[in-house]
């Protein structure tokens, strides 16, 4: 079974302390500030809606009608990276399709706020696996299986959602990907361009991703390549001309630095903790090597005895 982000140097170890220390966090600001831009020209230059309200249409949308999808939202993996971006949607108030890996979420921050979006209007949660499986890989009824219990579970956390929407992990999606999601309900599937343009299958409609942000890198690790603004713009431009609406899709690893930035981070923490246990042990060794000898003590309290017998007489 396929699992992806691994979970490796963006594995959130101490979550309260990745976000109360600055350096330990796992966002590129700079790269943040990028996707920041790009949010704010969207608001500015197109009608920017949730996967199921273009969905929703009788026809893609009106010729500038923006998605904005962002996927692989997780409680364990890039959660950094996962938080302030949520935080910046909300701040903003500009709608997201999320795509949310559902037998890895459940815990705060994440779970509150997404709860906040739904409740809001400006989130709409999409089963994005429930750990990220290739569906296409899978037999019929494990399929079915797991988009239900992934379906299921996120209904249960957030129960003012309204979960429509499948984006099959690695853009993989067949026939068989579309029946499981007619069998569970869900109206919309969402995946690569190269699946092919909008089309209606059996009361599931298809919509396609036509824009990337950003590219991954040659390691699972890596950090994703963000493309400039100005080339995202124009392939966003050419999708409004073309197809009648775009889909940019943003993902968290593209907002997170390199792993060996986390890794020189961990490193620094981990040399702060033991300077702090060597300066522990010092003041304790001094303590103890500052305390009167107990043979000391004993000739004392001998002395002592003895005059008070010698005033008793």
């Amino acid at each position: 079974m396929l699992i992806d982000p691994p979970l490796g140097p963006h594995l959130t170890l101490l979550p309260s302390a990745t976000l109360a220390l600055g350096f330990l966090s796992d966002v590129d600001e700079n790269r943040l500030t990028e996707i920041e831009s790009l949010v704010d020209w969207a608001k500015t230059n197109a009608e920017v809606v949730r996967l199921d309200e273009l969905g929703g249409n009788s026809r893609p949308g009106n010729s500038r009608c923006i998605v904005l999808r962002f996927d692989d939202v997780r409680d364990t993996a890039y959660r950094d990276s996962n938080v302030a971006f949520l935080e910046m949607m909300l701040q903003r108030k500009v709608k997201v399709t999320l795509g949310v890996v559902a037998g890895d979420f459940g815990a705060d921050p994440l779970l509150s706020l997404v709860r906040k979006g739904v409740q809001e209007g400006y989130f709409e949660i999409a089963v994005h696996g429930w750990l990220h499986e290739n569906f296409t890989a899978l037999g019929e009824m494990e399929r079915i299986e797991l988009i239900r219990n992934a379906k299921n579970k996120l209904q249960i956390l957030i129960p003012e959602a309204t979960i429509s929407t499948l984006i099959p992990p690695y853009e993989a999606v067949d026939v068989t990907v579309l029946e499981a999601a007619a069998e569970n309900g869900l109206k919309f599937v969402t995946s690569d361009i190269a699946h092919g343009e909008p089309y209606d299958w059996d009361g599931v409609k298809f919509l396609s991703k036509t824009v990337d942000t950003a590219m991954p890198g040659p390691r699972p690790d890596d950090q994703w390549t963000q493309f400039d603004q100005a080339s995202i713009v124009q392939e966003i431009e050419r999708s409004f001309t073309t197809y009648g609406y775009a889909m940019a899709v943003i993902h968290p690893q593209q907002l997170t630095k390199p792993w060996t930035t986390n890794v020189l981070s961990i490193a620094m923490i981990g040399m702060a903790i033991a300077g702090a246990v060597v300066v522990i042990s010092f003041v304790a060794l001094t303590r103890r090597s500052c305390r009167r000898r107990p043979g000391i003590e004993s000739v004392q309290r001998i002395g002592q005895r003895a005059a008070q017998a010698a005033r008793d007489a």
